[in-house]
């Protein structure tokens, strides 16, 4: 299905343009050969004029209930998007997971819908579907790159070398990352695994620019405390241990820490460590965790205002939007003598 910036590029006018002609608005000032031309172009890509003035947004998301429950991230990310459409009088209608045993015509409802939020990480093929049901789309929490398509995402290539400059200004050289794979989701809900995860690339890039690439090493085992165990397991198993290691997500942390405790290795005497997320048990855990804070309330609530601009026709261009992290410095990267 045609949208309105591919009837605008063939009737060479701007996106609002084709709108105010499509929805005859009264107070637009053209010329009738304008308005024709327009009507024309409409015409001639099968242009279907769908009835988006419901105010009904939608969410797309990968995240089950299950990973919601299990992480705070996801929820707090979900609930200020509906509190702040709400705020915005816009109105929050159904959460569309993509899974195996979804209903084969639910996607369809996309249509109907103002707009779409899609939140985690989909296939690019699942983006373009997507697309042609309903071109209002912000993505959330994930970098996609489209021309036409609004990003709000938080900036996680500038967190990890600001993790990493602190752990080097504290001595350490051997660094090891231990995080996940970066899981793709199509609308089927078939998931496929990707290394192209942003904390990995930037420590990479990090490590080899500094000349360190002979220190590297990374354990892609997982995003859970058992996925850190795992990878203490293999850390303790070589024969010289890590200055320091970064965990992609807290609970990775978590589980690494109880695993190097399990065999004499402790933090942060023996070995620096530090995360993302500043999740609550961060605070709690002994030793508390340095970890980037990652605003994800914020992530919700100015998603929901990029929708609501690109509704409204306030810009005519789509959007990237990298929220700023914060490094919160705490015990497990304290240097020996502090």
């Amino acid at each position: 299905m045609a949208n309105i910036r591919q009837i605008a590029k063939e009737a060479n006018v701007s996106p609002s343009t084709v709108s105010r002609v499509l929805n005859n608005d009264p107070t637009l000032s053209v010329t009738p050969k304008t308005r024709r031309r327009v009507e024309r172009a409409a015409e001639a890509l099968n242009y279907v004029k769908v009835d988006r003035k419901n105010n009904l947004i939608g969410i797309v998301t990968a995240v089950s209930s299950e990973q919601e429950i299990d992480s705070a991230y996801y929820r707090d990310i979900k609930r200020a998007i509906v509190e702040e459409l709400e705020n915005l009088k816009l109105k929050f209608d159904k959460t569309i997971l993509l899974s195996a045993d979804r209903d084969s015509l639910e996607i369809d409802e996309i249509r109907s819908w103002s707009g779409v939020m899609i939140i985690g990480s989909l296939t690019p093929d699942a983006i373009t579907g997507i697309k042609k049901l309903n071109s209002n789309i912000v993505i959330v929490d994930d970098r996609y790159f489209d021309n036409d398509i609004d990003v709000v995402h938080s900036n996680l290539t500038s967190a990890t070398v600001e993790v990493l400059e602190l752990l080097a200004k504290n001595g350490a050289k051997a660094i090891t990352f231990v995080g996940g794979q970066r899981i793709l989701t199509d609308l089927e809900g078939n998931r496929t695994l990707s290394e192209r995860e942003a904390r990995l690339m930037a420590y990479q890039r990090w490590m080899r620019h500094n000349q360190l690439q002979k220190l590297e090493q990374a354990y892609l085992t997982g995003w859970s405390i058992e996925a850190g165990l795992e990878a203490a397991k293999e850390i303790l198993k070589k024969p010289k241990r890590p200055d320091a290691i970064l965990a992609a997500n807290d609970s990775l942390a978590i589980g690494v820490l109880r695993g190097l405790h399990q065999g004499g290795i402790h933090a942060p005497g023996d070995i620096q460590i530090a995360s993302f997320d500043d999740s609550e048990m961060a605070k709690f855990f002994v030793p508390s965790l340095t970890t980037v804070h990652i605003p994800a309330e914020q992530l919700g609530r100015v998603s929901a205002h990029v929708l609501n601009d690109r509704l409204n026709g306030w810009r005519e261009v789509a959007s990237d939007t990298a929220l700023a992290t914060k490094l919160i410095v705490r015990e497990s990267t304290k240097k020996h003598h502090e």
